[in-house]
């Protein structure tokens, strides 16, 4: 979610100019735009969970972390991925899905410290200084737990209807504290890059 070619931030730019070539490639496709997946070997939670390891007590919080997305759990990404193939009337479209709930932040924190039993103290910052804070972790330390990407993803909402899943794939998608147990065993990766 959030491919859009005026967008402020250079990475959804990218997606809807290789959708936009896809689209006119006249090539067969079928566009998934979708939440943030979640589960196993998961970017956005896992790397949530790494980042609150590295920082013990406190949590850097870009703004208010008011702002909505609508993860969906892996595997409900790979069945309406395997359905759509069945699904001839699915070819040359574009869908939007996500989860069966809109989560803030902060909603995602709470849900990380509830899975984890880790406890931290949200500290809301100015997103242009969590950015920079970020850039300089992201360049010193090889396997910083967040990309740039993720704080760009979370600078807006990134939502849709949420019976998108179940109307067109009689689907009703996992929500996240149903599936979180998985982020007991999300693995800290310390290694710092060699200079």
């Amino acid at each position: 979610m959030g491919a859009d070619r005026s967008s402020a931030y250079p990475v959804m730019r990218a997606k809807a100019l290789a959708e936009a070539a896809i689209v006119h490639s006249g090539v067969p496709y079928t566009i998934f735009r979708s939440g943030a997946v979640f589960g196993p070997g998961d970017a956005l939670f896992s790397g949530l969970v790494r980042l609150m390891r590295m920082l013990p007590f406190v949590f850097l919080m870009p703004g208010e972390g008011k702002q909505l997305v609508q993860p969906i759990w892996v595997e409900d990404l790979a069945a309406c991925l395997l359905m759509s193939l069945d699904n001839p009337s699915d070819l040359n479209q574009v869908h939007m899905i996500g989860g069966a709930e809109y989560l803030s932040l902060r909603q995602i924190l709470k849900i990380i410290e509830d899975a984890t039993g880790m406890r931290r103290m949200l500290v809301e910052m100015y997103p242009a200084a969590v950015r920079v804070m970020a850039l300089w972790y992201e360049q010193t330390f090889h396997h910083f737990p967040l990309s740039l990407f993720w704080l760009d993803y979370l600078a807006a909402d990134r939502t849709c209807p949420v019976d998108t899943i179940p109307r067109a794939y009689g689907l009703m998608p996992a929500r996240l504290n149903q599936q979180s147990a998985y982020l007991k065993n999300v693995i800290t990766l310390k290694t710092r890059r060699k200079q």
